[in-house]
Parts: C-alpha cells; sequence; structure tokens
C-alpha cells in the first residue's frame, strides 16, 4: 500500500480554512443574541454548539471542493480529448 504524505503547507491551509469556519460560526452566534436579545452568557454557554457548527461549516466547504475539483478535472479531460 502508498503511504500518503500531507505536506506542510496543505495542513496551514485546512487549519486556516477551519478556524475561518469557527470564526463565522462565532460571529453568527453573536448575531444571534443580538437579535433574540438574550443574556450574553450564551457566548461561553453555547461553544460546543458553535465548535459542532464550525466543524459542519468546514465539511460542507470541503463537499463544495470536492465537487468543484471534481468538475475541473472532467473539464480538463474533456479539452485533452478533443
Amino acid at each position: 500500500m502508498k503511504d500518503s504524505i500531507i505536506s506542510a503547507k496543505t495542513k496551514k491551509r485546512e487549519l486556516n480554512i477551519f478556524i475561518i469556519a469557527l470564526v463565522v460560526a462565532f460571529i453568527l452566534n453573536i448575531i444571534s443574541i443580538i437579535a433574540y436579545n438574550t443574556q450574553w452568557i450564551e457566548v461561553v454557554s453555547s461553544l460546543h454548539y458553535v465548535l459542532l457548527f464550525a466543524i459542519v461549516l468546514y465539511i460542507i466547504q470541503g463537499i463544495v471542493r470536492l465537487i468543484i475539483w471534481g468538475i475541473k478535472q472532467l473539464v480538463s479531460r474533456q479539452k485533452s480529448q478533443a
């Protein structure tokens, strides 16, 4: 079986993408606290939901990137066959 190696550049890119997803989830939490006029303790007490939502965002964007990569591969194959 072939070993696969993940480069440091790829690890940094994926970490940055997850951090962005985490920040977006945190900002959405703050917006919801303001919109529903709840207590600010919700920022701390709902961190597990924020983390879960960030993971979901990361997975969704990963699926979108995979679909875009697949479309690019199909387009490049059709160009090379033409």
